[in-house]
């Protein structure tokens, strides 16, 4: 008996410390400061960080731009101008060049030092990267590529200095094709003004008046310019972008983007009529519907290759 109860006893000892050395079987894995350990932004979104090399560090960053003479391989040239065609060129992550509020930087010497890795800034390779940056993190000021600055996003002359001619009132026609509208929207004379828009470039345009359809519909025109149509043919369409908050809170902006399909005359000269649907839910639409008068909203385009030429044949 005395036999029996010692090895009881050990036997509940030895069960006893193996719960005191294992308390949780299935411990789950500590988070660790891996390729893909994610950190909170200051607009409360969640952006990605990785694994720099070694030497790759911010501050690594910062050492080589005190004692780089030449970090943007443009030979110690002054800032010039570029157009939006150029940049597209260098989008490869051995020359990748972007656009952020209206400046040119050659990034490629950064991809790697980037925490949030070389993919991140692919993203605006050879684009605009604006929009992205100030989704990102739009406290973070350019002083850390401020020295790979190379130049100026480059404008068409004929929209430095733009007109805004008055415009015509509304006709009752929702469709934009009243006697009033069709007058103001004559066709554009036989030797064709440039466009307004550009399918590689936004265009800031001046909202001139809102005016409700009907129950969650308004119209909206923008002016153009003397002399100037939207370039938008039958079967195209343009893309719209706002910068909208994140959230109610007020943490941040989102680029929104929507596609529509002016409901004014193709050739109408010096504006832009444009039909929304607003939804309840609806970021855009609702966003569209509450600017006021004077409210400068940037689109671009044409897009669309389908052309209706008329006729049914």
């Amino acid at each position: 008996r005395t036999r029996t109860r010692t090895r009881t006893r050990t036997r509940t000892r030895t069960r006893t410390r193996t719960r005191t050395r294992n308390p949780n079987p299935n411990p789950k894995p500590k988070p660790r400061r891996g390729a893909h350990a994610a950190a909170m932004s200051a607009t409360g979104s969640v952006r990605n960080k990785v694994a720099l090399k070694p030497g790759f560090s911010q501050l690594d960053w910062m050492r080589l731009m005190r004692s780089a003479k030449d970090p943007t391989g443009m030979g110690g040239q002054g800032p010039r101008t570029f157009t939006m065609a150029a940049v597209r060129e260098h989008d490869s992550v051995h020359d990748c060049w972007t656009v952020i509020k209206g400046k040119v930087y050659n990034i490629t010497p950064y991809l790697h030092y980037h925490p949030g890795g070389v993919q991140q800034l692919m993203r605006g390779a050879g684009g605009d990267s604006t929009a992205l940056f100030n989704e990102i993190h739009p406290w973070v000021a350019l002083a850390m590529v401020e020295r790979l600055e190379i130049g100026y996003l480059e404008e068409r002359a004929s929209r430095k200095k733009r007109s805004l001619p008055p415009v015509p009132e509304f006709s009752d026609d929702a469709a934009g094709g009243g006697e009033e509208t069709k007058a103001a929207g004559a066709a554009a004379p036989s030797a064709g003004p440039e466009p307004a828009l550009d399918p590689d470039n936004w265009t800031a345009l001046l909202l001139m008046k809102t005016k409700r359809i009907g129950e969650g519909v308004v119209m909206l025109r923008f002016a153009l310019g003397d002399e100037q149509t939207s370039g938008v043919e039958p079967g195209q369409h343009l893309m719209v972008r706002l910068l909208l908050p994140k959230g109610t809170g007020g943490g941040g902006v989102v680029e929104v983007r929507r596609h529509y399909t002016p409901v004014s005359q193709p050739g109408a000269v010096g504006f832009l009529d444009l039909l929304v649907k607003v939804y309840p839910d609806g970021r855009m639409g609702n966003a569209l519907a509450r600017l006021e008068r004077g409210a400068r909203v940037e689109m671009q385009g044409p897009f669309g290759g389908l052309r209706y030429k008329g006729g049914f044949g």
